[in-house]
């Protein structure tokens, strides 16, 4: 097997700052019910859930820790609104006899929102480190609270979201999460299933919102889903990090066709740079019995202004004197003087 290297800060799944030292690898957080070792902990457990008309609390309220729910349903995550519904006896198995029709089964499922709330112990360990809470899916769109802030959005069933919260975070106290679930906008009304109208057509209006699960409107082999497979249906988990953080890796391979003798390799991901200042590192990568790596420099990041001086071509503009104000993007810290371009 050959090894194909990409070209720059593309290649690796681990990055430690120099001079590196065990102890610079990313560390574990602990949680009180979460499964896993290493820099990931799954939020699997502890999840309680309530339709979001049931409650009264903003999502401030239900992120400050101490918050506890009284009267909400244990919650099924990763899983749908009907999964933790039916676990918890509101309503019966939809894959059983006639269970999944709307009068047992109500279709206002899919018209409801829907807050999951959680909490984690974020260790001392993680001090001086980047905390990370990442969604592999929700559905439909998402509002994310941690500590009484709202942290970010997700909109669309197969995007991952995530979050740092570090700044929302102390080690070795609560992180209470709050997430509030909306529906799809189209839900659509499914065409029930029956001997005498048959199975009639595929999907519908569900497509007009975008990637979602879109059979569970109703298919030739599925009667419509009451919930639409709304809910948090992917792993939650947190994660740590250094300076640096490692994104999306990827292999890929490249047969010489028609030969099956031997194949090019190619590992690869994103490096992003959290601080403003260069960082210098080791980037590792091992697949198999391979193992390469390479040291690398990755530059603060660029200046991306949003409005742009411009003037129509042919005629360019004359020259302008512009100021420059630079400051370390750190709130209640004093500026560094001006300089002319």
């Amino acid at each position: 097997m050959r090894l194909k290297l990409l070209t720059p800060l593309l290649f690796s799944l681990l990055f430690a700052a120099l001079p590196a030292t065990s102890a610079q690898t990313q560390s574990a957080l602990a949680s009180g019910c979460g499964n896993g070792s290493g820099p990931v902990i799954v939020l699997d457990c502890g999840w309680q859930m309530q339709f979001a008309a049931k409650v009264t609390e903003s999502g401030a309220a239900l992120s400050t820790p101490g918050f506890k729910p009284a009267g909400w349903y244990q919650a099924v995550v990763p899983g749908t609104v009907l999964t933790t519904l039916v676990k918890a006896g509101v309503y019966p198995e939809p894959l059983y006899g006639e269970n999944n029709r709307p009068n047992r089964i109500p279709d206002s499922l899919s018209r409801n929102s829907y807050w999951y709330v959680t909490s984690s112990i974020v260790p001392a360990e993680s001090k001086g480190r980047h905390t990370w809470l990442n969604f592999d899916g929700i559905n439909y769109s998402a509002e994310v609270w941690v500590n009484g802030t709202q942290v970010g959005t997700m909109r669309g069933a197969f995007k991952r979201g995530i979050f740092d919260i570090t700044s929302q975070v102390t080690p070795g106290k609560p992180a209470q999460i709050a997430v509030l679930i909306t529906p799809q906008p189209h839900p659509g009304d499914p065409h029930e299933h029956t001997i005498a109208d048959g199975m009639v057509t595929n999907g519908g209006i569900t497509a007009i919102d975008g990637p979602t699960f879109l059979s569970t409107i109703g298919w030739d082999w599925l009667p419509g889903i009451r919930d639409r497979d709304s809910g948090i249906w992917a792993k939650v988990f947190l994660s740590t990090s250094g300076p640096v953080l490692v994104k999306d890796p990827l292999v890929t391979t490249d047969l010489p066709l028609p030969k099956t003798d031997s194949a090019d390799v190619a590992i690869s991901t994103t490096l992003q740079n959290l601080t403003d200042q260069p960082q210098t590192g080791l980037l590792k990568a091992k697949l198999g019995e391979i193992s390469v790596q390479r040291q690398v420099t990755l530059p603060p990041p660029r200046l991306h202004p949003h409005h742009p001086r411009s003037q129509s071509l042919p005629h360019p503009p004359p020259p302008q004197s512009q100021t420059l104000v630079a400051q370390r993007l750190r709130p209640a810290k004093p500026l560094p003087p001006q300089a002319q371009l």
